[in-house]
C-alpha cells in the first residue's frame, strides 16, 4: 500500500512542479521545457520549423549547461581528496 501512495505522490509532485514552472515561464517559451513538445508543435504547425533548431538548442544548453561547472569541482574534489586520479 505504502508504494502505492509513493508512486502517486511523486506522480502529483512531478505534475504540480512541472504546472508551476508552465505557469510561472509559459508566456515566455511557450511552455516548451521539452524538445519532444517543441517537435509536436512544429509537426502540429503551431511553431515554425524555421525555430525549432533555436527552442531545442536552447532547451539542451539549459540542461547541460548546469552540469559542467559541478562537474569539474567534483573532478576537483576527487581528485584533491585521491579518490581517483585523471
Amino acid at each position: 500500500m505504502t508504494a502505492l501512495f509513493d508512486t502517486l505522490f511523486n506522480g502529483l509532485a512531478i505534475g504540480s512542479v512541472l504546472m508551476v514552472m508552465i505557469y510561472a515561464g509559459g508566456h515566455i517559451s511557450g511552455g516548451h521545457f521539452n524538445p519532444a513538445v517543441s517537435l509536436v508543435m512544429t509537426l502540429r504547425g503551431e511553431l515554425p520549423a524555421s525555430r525549432l533548431i533555436v527552442y531545442v538548442y536552447a532547451q539542451l544548453l539549459g540542461a547541460i549547461a548546469p552540469v559542467v561547472p559541478r562537474r569539474r569541482r567534483w573532478t576537483r574534489w576527487m581528485t584533491d581528496h585521491h579518490i581517483y586520479r585523471l
